[in-house]
């Protein structure tokens, strides 16, 4: 399995790029400016297993050596160290909205991610494609079939 280096003072930021909690970090770090490298969650699974709470993604990887899951988390703890620029208003109404927004987002917009990834036949192929593609840690289907073929049709 491979392992990682950050450079000092860079972040982290382990998922995959279908997960949309993944993204939201993701955009909030290139949003504030921040440093950090693309960890694909199933190409270091050890690291992943070894500092994982839970089995969820995204997970990030703070300079000092701490580890973080869940998105609204991680981006309260990235709001609080960097405020600049700011995720949400500062006017308290907007900073509300904002919220909540973000809230409404991460508990009931996932339910039509969810509806356009499986819910059409179509979708269904390419997003099960996808996301077996991406369990197998940048293994490809083709280079799988170059593998198998021959062993199966000889």
């Amino acid at each position: 399995m491979p392992t990682f280096k950050l450079q000092p003072g860079q972040y982290g930021l382990m998922g995959i790029p279908d997960s949309g909690y993944s993204m939201k970090v993701g955009a909030a770090l290139h949003y504030k400016g921040l440093d950090y490298r693309w960890l694909h969650r199933f190409r270091y699974r050890k690291a992943f297993q070894a500092h994982a709470k839970v089995q969820l993604i995204p997970m990030l990887f703070m300079p000092d050596g701490s580890v973080m899951q869940d998105s609204t988390p991680i981006l309260d703890m990235l709001e609080e160290r960097y405020q600049e620029p700011a995720i949400h208003p500062t006017d308290p109404a907007l900073r509300f909205l904002s919220i909540l927004l973000e809230e409404y987002g991460d508990e009931w917009g996932n339910k039509l991610m969810f509806h356009y990834r499986w819910g059409y036949p179509a979708d269904q192929r390419h997003r099960g494609r996808s996301l077996a593609a991406a369990t197998m840690g940048g293994v490809t289907f083709d280079w799988l079939g170059r593998l198998v073929a021959p062993l199966v049709a000889p």
